[in-house]
């Protein structure tokens, strides 16, 4: 994870990778990351303020290993429980839980198709299994994604990394309430 303080937003700004999540009562911060294939799921619970969001790679291990073995934020089954765990000792509800899911893009050939498309019915099939509410599914398509939470509104800006005719991949920038605009990838993060 990296903490840095994002300009455009004014906010101090966890950025987490694969195999991690970041939970929080903090309303004031942004958490962010880059998706292709992976998936984040973001959780809050609005009445007792606590949000968080995980980034995992992969829904479980593909070995004998017993599931109550896989304490790796790598694998969504690991991901998600730990991370509603540590949500309820902070105090949130898990009855009170909502979601937005996002990822699981085919961005780099067939074969990531699978992963990809396993990651999203893992995360729906868990979510759904203990009846946590998805009030966001942006998943799917041939497209990558930096997403950015907004703990205080439980607001998920979306910018798609896409690839145009076999050329670099390009992010389009799609703020609510703004016109599209591209900028390369080279781009990300700084400010216009």
């Amino acid at each position: 994870m990296m903490r840095t303080f994002h300009p455009k937003y004014e906010r101090v700004s966890y950025d987490i990778f694969a195999g991690e999540f970041y939970v929080t009562k903090d309303q004031s911060i942004l958490i962010s990351t880059l998706l292709g294939s992976c998936v984040a799921v973001c959780l809050r619970d609005s009445i007792a303020g606590i949000s968080g969001m995980n980034h995992y790679m992969l829904p479980w291990k593909n070995d004998l290993q017993s599931i109550t073995q896989m304490n790796d934020g790598r694998y969504g089954y690991f991901a998600l429980d730990y991370m509603i765990q540590k949500m309820v000792q902070q105090g949130a509800n898990p009855n009170k839980l909502e979601a937005k899911i996002f990822g699981g893009g085919r961005i780099m050939d067939k074969s990531s198709s699978q992963i990809s498309e396993q990651n999203v019915r893992f995360a729906k099939a868990y979510l759904e299994m203990h009846r946590i509410p998805v009030l966001v599914d942006q998943t799917g398509g041939f497209i990558g994604r930096r997403i950015f939470m907004f703990p205080d509104t439980f607001h998920v800006e979306v910018r798609t990394i896409e690839k145009y005719d076999g050329r670099e991949p390009v992010e389009i920038d799609k703020p609510v309430g703004v016109e599209r605009t591209r900028r390369t990838i080279g781009d990300v993060g700084k400010t216009s």
